[in-house]
């Protein structure tokens, strides 16, 4: 099946709870706090490099007063704190404390957001977008009532294409990083006891209230070439297990729940007999 499969955020093992940290919060005074349409969250763990190229690319969408930079640390110990005071003065909010692993720093995130529309942008991604072509996206999407922005996947100088609909959501997701939520989608966050598969769970669970609007802009870049990023097959049968468990405890209608379902128990079958299926597509 030539179907997208997770890699974990650069640092962080997807389910891996991080300790060791102390508490650490700020708020910055120098970052207006009011008109925000666009929160965009960082999360990171452990992935100073990364991050500072991420910040770095985030910094003309910080210095737009309609857009705040939130960034969530599970408690790092390279030197991603430093990365982070270097950035400072563009970041609205800071917070640094132990977590459950990745979609509960997530979360963490979006109880600091106050803008109307939030994204997510992680150690190691790079926004493809521009500031204004995002602000613009948004009106666009308010004026045509959307409340879900999503684009093609960008990997390299490779576009792929992605589509709202049941007939693509069954072999495949959409990015979190390439989408642009409303806010009220993420009212009760991500489900944290999903290792690899939240955001799958949650637009499965969302998706009778969801009205789409496609980017004609790629909104985040992929560089996912590398061998490491290739998932193993002990955790591409894990994500199919996840992907699994979402469809059944979705709201999906029986028929399409079904259907799902025997498509997700095959490809797991079929990794098990044939180790290298999965591998033609690289998501997250």
């Amino acid at each position: 099946m030539n179907n997208q499969q997770q890699t974990p955020i650069h640092g962080y093992a997807p389910g891996e709870a991080h300790k060791d940290a102390g508490l650490t919060t700020w708020t910055s005074s120098g970052v207006r706090r009011d008109n925000i349409a666009l929160s965009i969250i960082t999360v990171n763990y452990n992935s100073a490099s990364l991050l500072a190229t991420t910040l770095s690319a985030l910094k003309p969408f910080a210095e737009n007063p309609s857009i705040e930079l939130i960034v969530v640390d599970g408690g790092s110990t390279d030197e991603s704190k430093y990365v982070i005071n270097e950035y400072r003065r563009h970041i609205a909010q800071f917070v640094c404390e132990n977590d459950k692993g990745i979609y509960d720093a997530m979360n963490k995130g979006i109880k600091l957001c106050l803008g109307d529309w939030i994204w997510f942008v992680n150690a190691g991604d790079i926004p493809a977008i521009k500031p204004d072509e995002a602000l613009e996206t948004i009106k666009h999407s308010q004026q045509v009532a959307a409340n879900y922005i999503y684009s093609d996947l960008l990997v390299g100088q490779n576009l792929l294409r992605q589509q709202v609909n049941l007939r693509f959501l069954a072999y495949n997701t959409i990015n979190h990083q390439n989408i642009v939520y409303s806010r009220g989608l993420l009212s009760g966050g991500f489900d944290s006891s999903y290792r690899f598969c939240a955001d799958y769970s949650h637009l499965l669970n969302v998706y009778g209230r969801l009205r789409p609007l496609k980017s004609v802009h790629p909104i985040c870049r992929y560089d996912y070439t590398g061998i490491s990023s290739l998932p193993s097959r002990s955790r591409r049968i894990a994500i199919w297990n996840e992907r699994l468990r979402a469809q059944v405890e979705s709201p999906l209608n029986v028929v399409v729940k079904a259907l799902f379902v025997s498509i997700s128990i095959l490809a797991i079958l079929g990794k098990l007999v044939h180790p290298s299926m999965g591998k033609t597509r690289i998501r997250q």
